[in-house]
């Protein structure tokens, strides 16, 4: 793993400490950086989101918002995780590098815009819940996402209010991670050193976004977030084609 992998994968973890996103930047650091393929680049993602995800889930238990109440999203979140994870192994290299850039455009116009704006907030639970788990994990393994990107806006388009969606997003992660690394390791798919340090080094950039995340514009990164995206995107969809 070479210094510059560790260091923009430091700089993926502070995004993500300071305002929850950034895990979308890991995939294309990978197959950028490291050679890796889309798919190696997905399953070294959704290892590596396994520690940071107990590690968010210690910071953001000071933050205001709760994830209690919530357990069918979380459960469907780990199944849902394990689904993704079998359509990376049966998806053509070419097609699931497309279907990344697509989900990447699409979640940077959302951050640009700021949408879903908060309508009426509305309890979110039972089927509707489970549901979003399921979607969720699906998505966030398929793309090798930590949760954030996809459980954000789909919660405030439920009518979850932002902090109760920020918290559950977060504690998300470590179903979602849990149920693809079991899937991806049952299938003896996992480059674990490269995994162990990328893990290492979004942890270490991690806990350094959280304590940046006060003295920082919140929404200028977003707005950095959503450029990023865009970025990510391009280069995959030139990827695909080479």
């Amino acid at each position: 793993m070479s210094l510059a992998t560790i260091v923009l994968v430091a700089a993926v973890g502070a995004l993500i400490g300071a305002v929850g996103l950034g895990g979308f930047l890991m995939v294309p650091i990978l197959m950028l950086l490291e050679g890796a393929s889309v798919r190696q680049g997905v399953v070294v993602a959704a290892v590596a989101f396994l520690a940071s995800g107990v590690v968010s889930l210690a910071l953001w238990r000071r933050q205001p918002g709760s994830a209690r109440g919530r357990g069918g999203f979380l459960l469907a979140a780990a199944p849902g995780a394990v689904l993704g994870a079998l359509a990376v192994q049966a998806t053509v290299e070419g097609v699931l590098t497309v279907l990344i850039a697509l989900g990447f455009t699409a979640a940077g116009i959302a951050e640009w815009l700021e949408w879903p704006r908060q309508g009426r907030e509305r309890e979110v639970a039972g089927p509707a819940a489970a549901g979003g788990g399921l979607v969720t994990g699906f998505a966030s393994a398929l793309t090798g996402t930590s949760g954030p990107m996809v459980a954000m806006p789909m919660l405030a388009w439920a009518g979850m209010s932002l902090r109760d969606r920020v918290a559950l997003a977060q504690v998300a992660q470590i179903p979602i991670a849990l149920g693809a690394t079991l899937a991806f390791a049952s299938l003896g798919d996992v480059p674990w050193l490269l995994a162990a340090g990328s893990s290492a080094a979004l942890c270490v950039g991690l806990l350094g976004g959280a304590l940046l995340a006060r003295r920082v514009q919140v929404r200028g990164l977003r707005r950095l977030a959503a450029v990023l995206m865009w970025c990510a995107a391009i280069f995959m969809l030139l990827k695909a084609s080479w």
